[in-house]
């Protein structure tokens, strides 16, 4: 059996109430969020573009300093003090080399005077070396260190015995301390022995 429940019926109740903004708007209030997102997003992105970029910009500075100052560096050496002493020892060689073959009939002798001029030599650079046949004269031009190197060459090779007279013109100085002297050696009609 049906109980009799007394209650009223309220039929306009479904017209009574009241709908909230998002429930009138459902649709845009969704479409809205997604666009917001969007754009948080958006603007995230772009920042961190930004960001990489104003860095890389930064990087990319350096790296041309870097570059530039390698091509620097390559250009420099290019002439370091290594190159230029393998040039010199090459000069050196060849004013050694330019002897007149004609000097001494013995080929031991000759290597033993040049021998002896380099050894006494040792450290300073012959920029030149020239013989004079008649009068067996040997003149060498050098450059050396310091002032203190011409006299104790000079007397190193009167030391030798190779030669009968070992003179200087003095010394000049050069660009920095290198000191420039020319050298005129007699030789011994033995060489020496």
């Amino acid at each position: 059996m049906a109980k009799n429940i007394k209650r009223d019926l309220d039929l306009l109740e479904a017209y009574s109430h009241k709908a909230t903004f998002y429930e009138k708007n459902q649709k845009l209030v969704i479409a809205g969020i997604g666009v917001g997102a969007l754009f948080v997003i958006a603007i995230g992105v772009w920042g961190f573009l930004f960001i990489s970029n104003f860095m890389a910009r930064g990087d990319v500075k350096d790296l041309k300093a870097q570059v530039e100052q390698l091509e620097t560096d390559l250009n420099t050496y290019s002439t370091t003090e290594s190159v230029m002493a393998l040039n010199e020892a090459q000069d050196q060689l060849a004013y050694l080399k330019t002897i007149d073959p004609q000097v001494y009939g013995n080929d031991q002798l000759k290597k033993d005077i040049l021998t002896t001029i380099d050894g006494v030599t040792n450290g300073s650079t012959i920029n030149s070396l020239s013989y004079v046949q008649q009068g067996g004269t040997i003149n060498i031009s050098l450059t050396c260190s310091d002032y203190k190197t011409p006299p104790t060459i000079v007397t190193a090779l009167k030391k030798t015995g190779k030669f009968t007279s070992v003179t200087y013109s003095g010394w000049s100085v050069n660009s920095g301390a290198a000191v420039s002297v020319s050298i005129s050696l007699v030789v011994a009609q033995d060489g020496g022995e």
